[in-house]
């Protein structure tokens, strides 16, 4: 075979070990009794390794090792084993490397990882208990064994055994990453638990007031979490990290004002200026935007960086200076600035009335083939959103065709297209592009929720609608437009008692015009009559010409 022609050194090289692996006594010596017991085995490993094959690999990695005295190849086949998923070569490789290298500490996890598997929760806590006493080095070893779990179960009562004895450092850091952790499982209680620990252990760490804030959003306490974040920008000072989390945390909480305020102190920077922007353009606070407007042009003056332009672009855009703001985008000279900002001109140019111009823009953009593909492909996305405002459906479908004819299979223009279809109601066309999608990504859940509903809302073919939801529901259970979707299934399916709990977890969530049209028909057919008015009056005050709205004349004065 073709790879018994490799060198050891050169395999040693590829597959990471020390070129000392395998040694000689002199160089005189001669080297094919030492080397070939070992050679053949190993080469043999990594080609079946690279291939995939993990059962021969492990069976030659783990020949290699009983061969050879050198820890590293008892370590390579362990990592072999452990991909082969099959306990005995797995417990005679790591025998091998416990033999030849017994304090090693990557040994020790892989023993860890082993216990893990195998489900000897009383071998992996020791090993824990030992790394975590070993200091920085340690503590994040076990992080990584417990990441490396497929039990969350398990890792959730080894986490608990861990607090109950005490064992974690007094380290911030420690805690801080068992938090993240226990929050990437999902296990509330034991999430609480780790940060409740922290705050106890660290009372004056902002850090930890900024985990026990987001809980306690979670949780529903906006009062409590935004004294929470409000002792943490107390605390910040000039820690410009530390202020830009507390920001996000207060617009979380629904305050993007009071977040952009809370970066309004301290050293500012093109980071800093651009997320106040987003937080007052959300806040609709023009007077706080003119001044930040000010302020950038004062940082910017003289500075030709593009990110700079395009920023000061933005801002004089969200102030409806139309001039000023193409002047600014047409400034931006080179790099990803400025493919961005010839795709803004474009929208500048409508805002201010000239649409022909616009899509001249927009034409050039897309006719340049060095504009950054995602840059090039969104021009098309706002082609057709423009089209359809100015000239109707059928334009808007003609410029998404254009893009899929460079962009072919593009998700997000055949997603756009497929909105655009049913809107034509052209469901057939709809259906096909949505089902194209889910040809190349079966779980893409934007997919499956909107050919779902389209066939729920727009067809009979009820069940088979709700099924795609469903499968989206598993997927994103706390998307408002999934929620929305299946609760307007149930409803269409009759079972509105069913329906309602969804539809007012969707309103809560997301309270659009949609989602609240269909609350209040699903309100009004459970003979709760005043509730469905309110929800339809919020919805009407949100958008006054949505079909679901406008539809509401049919079953409220049926």
């Amino acid at each position: 075979m073709i790879w018994r022609k490799f060198s050891l050194t050169a395999l040693l090289m590829v597959s990471g070990y020390p070129l000392c692996t395998v040694a000689v006594e002199s160089h005189d010596a001669p080297q094919k009794p030492v080397l070939e017991p070992v050679l053949e085995p190993l080469l043999a490993g990594e080609f079946y390794l690279q291939q995939g094959d993990y059962r021969r690999a492990a069976a030659l990695y783990l020949a290699a090792a009983q061969q050879s005295s050198d820890p590293a190849v008892a370590q390579r086949a362990t990592g072999a084993a452990l991909a082969s998923n099959q306990i005995e070569p797995i417990q005679a490789a790591l025998a091998r490397w416990q033999q030849l290298a017994p304090n090693a500490p990557e040994m020790l996890d892989a023993r860890a990882s082993v216990a893990l598997r195998a489900g000897d929760d009383a071998a992996v806590f020791a090993v824990l208990r030992d790394r975590l006493a070993a200091g920085e080095d340690g503590w994040r070893r076990a992080v990584q064994i417990l990441s490396g779990s497929v039990s969350p179960d398990r890792v959730t009562q080894l986490i608990d055994r861990l607090l109950d004895a005490n064992a974690l450092p007094d380290d911030l850091t420690a805690w801080l990453a068992f938090a993240g952790l226990s929050e990437r499982l999902g296990r509330t209680a034991l999430s609480n638990r780790v940060v409740d620990g922290l705050i106890d252990r660290f009372p004056d760490a902002p850090r930890a007031w900024l985990l026990k804030a987001g809980r306690l959003r979670e949780q529903g306490d906006a009062d409590g979490a935004r004294r929470a974040a409000n002792r943490v920008l107390a605390a910040a000072g000039a820690d410009a990290g530390l202020r830009m989390a507390v920001a996000g945390e207060l617009s979380r909480l629904g305050d993007p004002a009071a977040a952009a305020d809370a970066l309004a102190h301290g050293e500012q920077d093109l980071r800093s200026v651009r997320a106040r922007a987003g937080f007052l353009s959300a806040a609709d606070a023009n007077d706080a935007l003119a001044q930040l407007y000010r302020e950038a042009k004062a940082m910017a003056r003289g500075d030709s960086d593009g990110e700079w332009l395009l920023l000061l672009g933005q801002l004089a855009e969200a102030l409806e200076r139309h001039d000023e703001a193409l002047d600014w985008y047409r400034a931006v000279a080179s790099g990803a600035s400025r493919d961005q900002a010839q795709v803004r001109v474009a929208v500048v140019l409508n805002a201010a009335g000239d649409f022909t111009a616009a899509m001249v823009q927009l034409g050039t953009v897309q006719a340049d083939a060095q504009v950054d593909g995602e840059v090039r492909r969104d021009s098309f996305l706002l082609e057709a959103d423009l089209r359809r405002g100015h000239a109707g459906v059928a334009q808007e479908i003609a410029a998404l065709g254009r893009g899929l004819a460079i962009f072919e299979d593009d998700p997000e223009l055949l997603y756009a297209r497929a909105l655009a279809y049913e809107r034509a109601d052209r469901i057939a066309d709809s259906e096909a592009d949505f089902r194209r999608i889910l040809e190349l990504d079966p779980d893409s859940v934007a997919a499956l929720n909107a050919l779902g509903y389209t066939l729920v809302d727009r067809t009979e073919r009820l069940q088979e609608g709700l099924a795609l939801i469903e499968r989206a529901y598993d997927k994103a259970p706390d998307n408002a437009a999934v929620v929305d979707s299946l609760g307007w299934a149930l409803y269409r399916l009759g079972r509105v008692a069913e329906a309602l709990p969804h539809l007012q977890r969707a309103a809560e969530l997301s309270p659009d015009a949609e989602v609240l049209a269909h609350l209040a028909q699903a309100l009004w057919r459970d003979e709760q009559r005043d509730a469905a008015r309110t929800a339809l009056e919020r919805a009407r005050a949100i958008d006054p010409q949505h079909r679901a709205v406008l539809g509401a004349d049919g079953w409220i004065n049926p």
